[in-house]
């Protein structure tokens, strides 16, 4: 699951962009950030224990640091992207538990999207 090469190259062309296109440069760095919350993520909480090999739960630990000192030096503010994430998440989460929960209306809004008859011949098509 853990694609050490994505972070290889990926760090690789932050250093070498960052002193002629920070934005660029800032692009690629915020790539490597999200993927590796989203490998942490998996790593804590869905790998199974076969999953998981110690030289990838190394290598995330190391790009962690590395992303700290990253921030320290060219103040990307990982801190307060995270939060943002965090919170336009929960926003969107919440106007969808909205909408179903206190809109009657939502199966006249998306029912016609798509009805039962079309579903049942698209599923007779595939066999």
């Amino acid at each position: 699951m853990i694609d050490k090469n994505f972070y290889l190259e990926n760090l690789t062309a932050f250093d070498l962009m960052i002193g002629s296109d920070r934005a660029e440069a800032e692009k690629v760095i915020f790539r490597v950030y999200c993927i590796l919350q989203r490998d942490r993520i998996w790593l804590s909480n869905l790998a199974l224990p076969e999953e998981i090999d110690q030289e990838d739960v190394d290598m995330l630990h190391d790009i962690e640091e590395e992303l700290e000192v990253l921030d320290q030096t060219y103040n990307f503010r990982f801190q307060e992207f995270h939060k943002m994430v965090l919170e336009n998440l929960g926003a969107e989460n919440n106007a969808w538990a909205d909408l179903d929960d206190e809109d009657d209306d939502f199966d006249d809004i998306f029912g016609d999207l798509y009805d039962d008859e079309d579903l049942d011949e698209d599923i007779e098509g595939i066999h």
